[in-house]
């Protein structure tokens, strides 16, 4: 593992997630919402896991038992994902191969993630294709000590 891949491991925690948008203004990452929270963890062995979720998400009325509505609104507000992970120190990127995640149909696919350090927060860029009237994506991690 080289100088830079090493630099990933160890536990973030989201800070932000900001979509940037074609007409100047910003938005937090509508999955999420302005609260969002959520950790990702990397691995010295090659592995990665997300987990990210809108906080203010309708509780459930059972939580042993969650009604079609209850568990169609828990989804509306989770990122989880995990697999194996790559690191181009050269051109500045992080690949995440999704091996499980809450969305079946992602797995078996992989996502491109450009990266810079600054002090002690990671922050990631989603390659392109991004959602409709967004430029530029960053989401930002701090490093959990």
């Amino acid at each position: 593992m080289d100088h830079v891949a090493k630099q990933f491991v160890g536990a973030w925690r989201l800070i932000s997630a900001v979509q940037h948008m074609a007409d100047g203004s910003k938005r937090n990452n509508p999955m999420y919402g302005p609260g969002g929270t959520g950790y990702i963890l990397y691995s010295d062995t090659g592995r990665v896991c997300v987990v990210n979720i809108n906080p203010s998400r309708a509780k459930w009325v059972n939580e042993s038992a969650p009604s079609d509505a209850d568990a169609r609104s828990a989804m509306k507000g989770i990122v989880a994902y995990a697999g194996r992970y790559e690191v181009n120190a050269a051109q500045g990127y992080v690949i995440h191969h999704i091996e499980v995640d809450a969305v079946p149909n992602r797995i078996g696919s992989s996502q491109k993630r450009f990266f810079e350090f600054s002090g002690s927060r990671l922050i990631l860029r989603p390659e392109p294709p991004l959602p409709a009237g967004v430029v530029d994506y960053l989401i930002t991690w701090e490093r959990v000590s």
